[in-house]
């Protein structure tokens, strides 16, 4: 971080703007999700599939960490089988 230790008013706003923009699409990507998973809007499939089509636009990561694709959290990567499961 090229701005550390200075305590200029506009480092500061370039810093937090560099932050929110690298988690930005990842955050809205989550709540996308949580809207399209919501049974209170009755969403239809269509509906559905194009909320989760933008989610995978914005963060293709975070749609798989939360879908459970990337292990469940109690496996590290070192854990899970290279290949495709079994079956």
């Amino acid at each position: 971080m090229h701005y550390q230790g200075d305590l200029d008013e506009q480092a500061c706003a370039q810093v937090l703007h560099n932050a929110l923009a690298a988690a930005g699409s990842g955050v809205a990507a989550a709540a996308l999700l949580r809207v399209a998973d919501d049974p209170a809007l009755g969403l239809d499939l269509d509906q559905w599939e194009h909320l989760h089509r933008i989610a995978t636009e914005l963060s293709l990561r975070v749609v798989e960490d939360l879908g459970g694709a990337n292990g469940d959290g109690t496996t590290t990567a070192d854990d899970r089988p290279a290949g495709p499961a079994a079956g």
